[in-house]
């Protein structure tokens, strides 16, 4: 019993790495870019411990943006404030 569930977690962490890798990211990344230099510096304290991040994408099927493609937005509001580490 232990074999099998020894096998299914390693097939499950093989699977998962395998679908991240498949993942396109930018390898150009650089905060300093993504920074706005106008705010001042009471509103940058009061903002402190949040991110806003939007995600733009094309979903497509067979890597084809010929047919069949649905547009994407997320807006996302994350408070780093609570994390638990």
């Amino acid at each position: 019993m232990a074999e099998i569930i020894a096998l299914a977690l390693i097939g499950a962490g093989w699977y998962g790495k395998r679908m991240m890798s498949l993942m396109q990211t930018d390898t150009e990344f650089n905060k300093a870019d993504m920074t706005n230099p106008y705010i001042s510096m009471e509103k940058e304290q009061a903002m402190r411990g949040y991110w806003t991040v939007a995600l733009f994408g094309v979903d497509s099927r067979d890597s084809s943006v010929e047919k069949e493609i649905c547009p994407t937005l997320s807006l996302s509001a994350i408070s780093t404030r609570n994390r638990r580490d």
